[in-house]
Formats: structure tokens, sequence, C-alpha cells
């Protein structure tokens, strides 16, 4: 086979593999293998984390948090600066006019 990639992408399940769906006896074409359903609400939290996409979320509801609360400590820093400003202006002001 020749091409242009330095590997051979190409997929024979025959050469090489034993599975073979029409000789497996847990095969049905209408059936399915997926486990049954699990009440959540009754799983311990310890149990729901150790699922990747509860921990997915779990991990970015944090980094949000986290994010927010930088934003909150931001907005009182500037917040606290604006106030000292505003007092420093109110008082050159008063000098000023004490000065005319």
């Amino acid at each position: 086979m020749s091409s242009t990639f330095p590997f051979d992408f190409s997929f024979n399940a025959g050469q090489n593999s034993d599975f073979n769906p029409a000789q497996s006896s847990n095969f049905n074409a209408g059936s399915s293998l997926a486990a049954p359903p699990v009440q959540v609400e009754a799983l311990s939290l310890a149990e729901v984390m150790k699922n990747p996409i509860v921990q997915r979320m779990y991990n970015t509801l944090q980094e949000a948090t986290d994010k927010v609360m930088q934003g909150v400590q931001i907005q009182q820093s500037l917040y606290q600066e604006n106030s000292r400003l505003n007092a420093e202006v109110k008082e050159l002001q008063k000098i000023r006019q004490d000065s005319m």
C-alpha cells in the first residue's frame, strides 16, 4: 500500500482479531450492553465523585468560584482605593479653596 503518510492507518479486524460478533453469545443487536440505571439520589457523595464527568464539573465549578472570589477581592481593593482617592481629592479641593 503506497501512502504519503509514514504510518499504515488501515484497519483489518479479520487478520489479527479473535472478535467475531456473530459468534459472541453476549452480542445481540437489539440488546443494550450498558449497565442498568442507578438512582443517583441514593449514591453517597464519595460514590458520585468517582465519576470523571462529575469530577470535571466539580473542578470547573471550583475554578469558576476561585475566579469570582479573585474578582470580588479586586473589586473591594479598587473600591477602597477609589474611596481613598476621593478623600484625597476633597482634601486638596479644600486646601485650594482655603488658599484663594
